[in-house]
């Protein structure tokens, strides 16, 4: 599918005295529903599970990130078969299906409302009696520390020039590094937790979970499920440009978690986990 992440647009923009018509660019946004069905089963068995509104690029490491991230696989190796839908119309391209194994976890049609956002996953639940507890993976303490001057060099490479964030000002980021501070991937999206997906989505694809070994950074401020996502990947080291909430750093103490918010070139603030940090 082509990339369609920016979209030019004509505006009238207002600059000291001046009135100029110019051209600017901006974030795509274009829901993506989520079909779910079983390997042999035929299509009209095929389950609604979700629409979410993204930015139309790496569609099927967003839905993988999703599904592993709500306990519905465990690896890729649960999914048999994962495509678009062509409907023959504009929407073409915004439906993906997904043919689980016996392996993965078939929910009901009651596990989820149809409709999610880009900014609370946990949103789509119908009650709290459909959020049982995660399969975390068994986490030993670490006896890796991160310095400081290594946390405030990350930020940096979310400020690339041909980035869609430079580009529009309306996009997420999410960056993964090794633990001597090497970028090995970035993903973006206009919804933060779509672009966590993306990441968690893309690192199994390639067997690298649990990210034990890595530090995660996002563009934004830190929600609850964005330290439930990374949790089930595994990750100890979650660092943010912006603020935790209190779910969010709850959580992070009681999974022992090292997470980092208003990460800059210059300052940082440790929320939890600080003996994961080296001063």
């Amino acid at each position: 599918m082509k990339n369609n992440g920016i979209k030019k647009v004509n505006i009238l923009k207002s600059k000291g005295k001046k009135i100029l018509d110019e051209e600017d660019f901006v974030a795509t946004e274009r829901p993506l529903e989520i079909l779910l069905g079983q390997s042999g089963i035929s299509g009209r068995d095929y389950l609604p599970y979700s629409v979410t509104l993204r930015t139309p690029s790496d569609d099927f490491e967003l839905v993988i990130g999703l599904l592993f991230a709500e306990g519905i696989i465990q690896s890729s190796d649960d999914i048999s078969l994962i495509r678009y839908l062509e409907q023959g119309s504009e929407l073409a391209g915004d439906s993906i299906l997904v043919e689980l194994k016996d392996s993965a976890f078939f929910p009901s049609g009651k596990n989820r409302n149809l409709l999610s956002n880009t900014a609370c996953g946990i949103c789509g639940k119908a009650s709290l009696a459909e959020m049982p507890p995660l399969p975390f993976p068994v986490r030993e303490k670490s006896k890796h520390k991160i310095s400081i001057e290594l946390l405030t060099r990350l930020p940096k490479h979310l400020a690339r020039p041909e980035s869609l964030f430079a580009l529009t000002g309306g996009i997420h980021a999410t960056a993964m590094f090794d633990l001597d501070g090497r970028l090995m991937v970035i993903k973006e999206d206009i919804g933060r937790h779509n672009a966590l997906d993306k990441l968690i989505g893309s690192a199994l694809k390639q067997s690298l979970l649990p990210l034990d070994n890595h530090i995660i950074l996002l563009s934004g401020r830190i929600g609850y499920e964005l330290v439930q996502k990374s949790l089930m990947a595994g990750v100890r080291i979650l660092a943010a440009l912006g603020a935790p909430s209190s779910a969010a750093v709850e959580l992070a103490e009681e999974f022992d978690m090292t997470l980092v918010g208003f990460l800059k070139e210059s300052r940082m603030n440790v929320y939890s986990g600080r003996e994961g940090i080296a001063h």
